[in-house]
């Protein structure tokens, strides 16, 4: 329990100085790619997001054997990037929050059995479609940032291609073509994470599930 709370301490006392100091900073990633928090309009939005939604966010990160400063950088780059590219691209954040904890239970370096990559789990398909009408290219698909930018790129013009149709949207995002057979398990096991999340988060748990 002492420990418990010890942990809790560190992670608010390293997110404050995250929040205060963000204008004068720009943090790097384990590959040495830099996330761009000066872009960021709202700080006191994302900083009220980050005392509801870290705490959870910083467990199931250090989940993956991560230590807690390691742990803490990635939960506020996680933050960061879900709130910007959401308002970019108008998709909900708790929605990209939800897909990723289904694809990746948020560890930012996982790959998967098909070289899927990172948080979204991104495919070298959806990167080559980003890189279509974006100019960046050799960008590591495991930069926070940059897969959380092409995942819900990809996720609103699924969204675009279909109406607005959310359940469509994220089953073409998992399944492609094979959505109607095997997209549909994914959103109901998406859905039942965001519900999880917003329980959990807003009801004042302490992350731990």
């Amino acid at each position: 329990m002492e420990l418990q709370k010890i942990k809790s301490l560190l992670f608010y006392g390293v997110m404050i100085v995250i929040f205060y100091f963000a204008p004068f900073f720009m943090f790097h990633d384990m590959d040495g790619d830099t996330l761009d928090i000066v872009a960021l309009k709202d700080s006191l939005y994302i900083k009220r997001i980050a005392e509801n939604y870290g705490n959870f966010i910083l467990h199931r990160v250090s989940e993956h054997g991560y230590d807690l400063l390691t742990s803490t950088i990635y939960t506020d780059s996680i933050i960061h990037s879900v709130y910007y590219w959401g308002e970019v691209f108008s998709v909900d954040p708790i929605v990209c929050l939800s897909m990723i904890y289904e694809e990746s239970h948020f560890d930012p370096r996982a790959v998967g059995s098909s070289a899927d990559s990172g948080l979204l789990q991104i495919t070298h398909y959806a990167v080559k479609e980003y890189e279509k009408h974006h100019d960046k290219k050799g960008v590591s698909c495991l930069n926070i940032d940059y897969n959380v930018e092409v995942g819900i790129w990809y996720l609103k013009s699924k969204l675009d291609e279909n109406s607005q149709n959310l359940k469509k949207a994220q089953a073409l995002y998992n399944a492609g073509s094979f959505w109607k057979t095997h997209g549909m398990e994914y959103v109901t096991r998406v859905e039942k994470k965001k519900k999880l999340i917003i329980k959990l988060c807003q009801g004042g748990a302490n992350g731990k599930i």
